[in-house]
């Protein structure tokens, strides 16, 4: 086993890879439908270990915690590069990986759920969908989006991505999503994901992940322009044949910032109205995307020394203070949605990147 004490472990495949041959491995995760990814890096001696991992599709079980192993995935190798140093006497093998759901983004299926006289919601489907590929859903409330959802010789990770654009809890509530290195599929409006601050986050003595200095981006004004302006939307109503527009019907979610962009009269695409969907299911598409542009427009990210049982879709509190008064940054602190997460080993050296997100600064 690989690790500080009281700081972090880390296991590859057992013991198969040890510290002294382990050079970088880098672990992805992030919000939306993308399974985990794997990105490694080892120099080794043993010829009968390279052929090992040389092997198409080989599994790469990788194992973190503190002082013991507390959570393990699994991956299969997709690409790989093994070159010879010193004439054979040594090997590099540089790999890449994706989570053991192989179906998820490669089989492709006709299914239809289920029919007219027993339609489902979307949670439902997606409940249906990452359960056989592995996962265990978490979708704390049913969605209110009953319809025929079918399945037209595509992916299960693109028949999700329509599910959840178009998925629909209430409105002012957009809904996203994660499919998690520890086997969970999270799909929850965002009133749930909110419920619960998970810990704290920064430089105070209360914070469970203890992270000394941050970068902020800020594309506010990008974003409020481009997905949070009011614009007219053109329907096309198909049973009556007839176009009408809906004026001002959006409303932006993030406050544009004045003088940025010209004053421009947007519309939206043109939306095609009939009775094979769910009633708000343009409603839903516009809800979840404008809350997805906006979610966007802050950006902290923070790095950690310590592993932590960290997810995509978690709910943490920043608490950052002055070094010489220890009072607080209150624009910086507050609470976020974590979007992303890396964990990385590197000579040695463990680090762990962590994105947070929200619309607005305090």
């Amino acid at each position: 086993m690989l690790g500080k004490k009281g700081h972090w472990a880390l296991t590859v495949n057992g013991d198969d890879i040890l510290g002294e041959e382990l050079i970088f491995l880098n672990m992805f995760e992030t919000v939306g439908l993308n399974l985990p990814t794997l990105a490694m890096l080892f120099y080794t001696t043993d010829e009968d270990k390279v052929k090992r991992w040389s092997e198409p599709g080989y599994p790469v079980e990788i194992g973190f915690g503190i002082d013991t192993i507390e959570d393990v995935s699994t991956f299969k190798c997709f690409s790989r590069k093994v070159s010879s140093i010193g004439g054979g006497d040594q090997w590099s093998v540089e790999l890449k990986a994706i989570y053991d759901s192989l179906d998820y983004v490669n089989k492709q299926l006709t299914n239809v759920y289920n029919t007219w006289g027993d339609m489902k919601k979307s949670s439902e489907v997606f409940s249906t969908v990452v359960t056989r590929n592995g996962f265990k859903p978490d979708v704390p409330v049913p969605s209110n989006d009953i319809m025929l959802w079918t399945q037209y010789n595509i992916t299960d990770r693109k028949l999700l991505e329509e599910v959840v654009w178009h998925g629909f809890f209430s409105i002012n509530d957009p809904c996203l999503s994660a499919l998690r290195k520890d086997a969970k599929a999270i799909y929850k409006p965002l009133s749930k994901i909110i419920t619960g601050v998970k810990g704290i986050i920064g430089n105070s003595e209360d914070a469970s992940i203890i992270a000394n200095s941050f970068t902020l981006n800020n594309n506010e004004g990008f974003l409020s322009s481009w997905g949070g302006d009011i614009r007219e939307i053109p329907h096309h109503h198909s049973e009556k044949g007839i176009d009408d527009f809906d004026k001002g019907s959006v409303t932006p979610k993030v406050v544009r910032t004045s003088g940025l962009t010209p004053s421009l009269e947007k519309y939206q695409e043109i939306e095609l109205l009939n009775d094979n969907v769910h009633d708000h299911w343009w409603e839903a598409y516009r809800q979840n995307r404008q809350f997805r542009s906006s979610l966007s427009s802050q950006v902290m990210r923070v790095t950690s020394d310590e592993y932590t049982s960290i997810f995509p879709l978690d709910y943490y509190r920043t608490k950052f203070l002055r070094q010489d008064d220890k009072t607080l940054l209150a624009p910086y602190s507050g609470k976020w949605i974590v979007s992303d997460v890396v964990t990385s080993v590197k000579d040695s050296a463990f680090t762990q990147h962590i994105s947070l997100s929200r619309e607005t600064l305090l």
